[in-house]
């Protein structure tokens, strides 16, 4: 990628702010989704993000302690991005929701619990896959704490 006359800044406090016209749009690196922002692009860290949330067009990208950021794209499109990008963190859980596996506590009937107590609806097409990635964070759970043992 070659050097454009913008500088290229850092803000360490959450994610990173970058001022940068060869990178702005949505665009997917290793680990950063890469946002368009008022002053160039905003990279937010996948890890990150805990759960996103569609609105038509738009979805409204929520992490942890802090606003949440809207961008426009619809969510079906970002999740085909996502699937591009070989990028397994997210999963569909509702026709406007989708969370970061990372974030999943547990399931309750129609509602699945994030790890700082958020609820997200289930739709009940996306019920069984949740189950399974559920299953699996349980067992590679399980394993963990026996290696320690």
């Amino acid at each position: 990628m070659k050097r454009t006359e913008k500088e290229t800044t850092t803000n360490l406090s959450s994610d990173i702010s970058v001022k940068n016209d060869e990178i702005c749009g949505m665009l997917f690196l290793d680990r950063v989704l890469v946002l368009p922002a008022m002053e160039g692009c905003e990279l937010v860290a996948y890890c990150r993000v805990m759960w996103i949330e569609g609105d038509g067009c738009n979805i409204h990208i929520h992490r942890q302690g802090e606003k949440p950021i809207c961008h426009t794209i619809g969510l079906n499109d970002f999740m085909n991005q996502m699937a591009e990008k070989h990028c397994p963190l997210f999963i569909r859980v509702h026709k406007s929701y989708a969370v970061n596996i990372l974030y999943l506590s547990k399931m309750c009937g129609n509602i699945l619990y994030l790890k700082d107590n958020q609820e997200i609806p289930i739709g009940r097409v996306y019920r069984k896959h949740i189950e399974e990635h559920l299953d699996v964070i349980r067992k590679s759970t399980t394993l963990k704490n026996n290696k320690d043992k």
